[in-house]
């Protein structure tokens, strides 16, 4: 929910032009997932919906496929490599929002 409304939050700013005046963005808990594929993206808030809302309707977690379960394969294995074993439930959740 509050990936969500920061999103909405976003979209409203740049809708009216005051986007482009912040300075800084901060968020926590859920704000923040928003907030960091803003940046790591670099794309308008209005493209990160598109993205989002793509990502959402292709999750694995809600439309399983084969596809997605391989890229979710790739991430792991990236994650856990022979001199690292530090993978834990949250990186596995973390694969699958993120695999497509």
């Amino acid at each position: 929910r509050s990936m969500v409304s920061t999103l909405g939050f976003m979209i409203g700013m740049e809708n009216i032009g005051l986007l482009d005046c912040l300075t800084y963005v901060a968020g926590v808990s859920g704000s923040t997932w928003t907030i960091a594929l803003w940046i790591a993206l670099g794309v308008s808030p209005t493209e990160l919906r598109k993205n989002i809302t793509t990502k959402f309707q292709q999750n694995l977690i809600s439309r399983p496929n084969s596809k997605g379960a391989a890229e979710l394969m790739s991430i792991l294995k990236q994650k856990w490599t022979p001199g690292n074993r530090d993978l834990s439930l949250v990186d596995i959740y973390g694969a699958q929002l993120s695999a497509g």
